[in-house]
């Protein structure tokens, strides 16, 4: 399988309840790395940067990603979250996000604006890529020089020859079968999952199990 020479990121979810986060974090020791939501559908949730200092604790040797909303922040405190993921050693990328269940969008900086700042701090900062776009707009964004895109809408047909590219595969499940459903994206069921990996080509892939963390547990160990 291609998967030998490819990094295998795991989202987890920002639980606020100790135990649920820490059992989580324990569960993830196999991956080569974690990816972290801030405020996903626009609910509040822990920091990522402090789940961020914790995962550090127990694994100084991961690759970590911060999905850093950009609706409800201003430059200021984006550039104060971009220092605090250099200080963390951590990667960044950037997205608009929901729109908030709670107060207003603030919509000060986009995307393009918040990686070239990142990247001038030298922070090794990432984009969203939606692989449900026309590829004339897909290739256009691969001309950034973002250090890696986080592909959304990834449907397991559709490849682009750029090592940047970090599949977002979400998985459905027994137990999470609503949740994927409200989230109207392209997801797999855990035999296409095992059958996607003998096709796969790209340096990284990022799993993504909501509501269903024990399933990667299990999907890491089949692998």
């Amino acid at each position: 399988m291609n998967h030998n020479r490819m990094k295998i990121y795991a989202e987890i979810y920002p639980y606020s309840k100790k135990d649920s986060l820490l059992d989580e974090i324990e569960s993830i020791s196999q991956f080569d790395g974690i990816d972290i939501p801030d405020n996903p559908l626009g609910y509040p949730t822990m920091s990522p940067e402090v789940i961020a200092y914790i995962i550090k604790n127990y694994y100084d040797n991961k690759d970590i990603i911060i999905n850093q909303r950009l609706k409800d922040i201003n430059e200021l405190k984006l550039r104060s979250l971009i220092k605090t993921a250099k200080f963390l050693g951590v990667s960044m990328a950037f997205t608009l996000g929901d729109d908030p269940k709670y107060g207003i969008s603030v919509n000060d900086v986009d995307s393009l604006k918040a990686f070239e700042i990142a990247h001038k701090r030298h922070l090794r900062a990432g984009l969203i890529l939606s692989l449900r776009k026309p590829e004339s707009l897909i290739r256009e964004r691969l001309k950034t020089r973002a250090d890696f895109f986080l592909g959304t809408n990834f449907d397991g047909l559709t490849f682009y020859n750029d090592e940047r590219i970090i599949p977002y595969i979400i998985i459905e499940t027994e137990k999470n079968r609503n949740i994927i459903r409200s989230m109207r994206q392209h997801s797999f069921n855990l035999n296409e999952v095992y059958d996607l990996f003998y096709i796969l080509d790209y340096s990284a892939v990022l799993l993504s199990c909501p509501g269903d963390f024990e399933s990667l547990s299990f999907i890491i160990n089949r692998l």
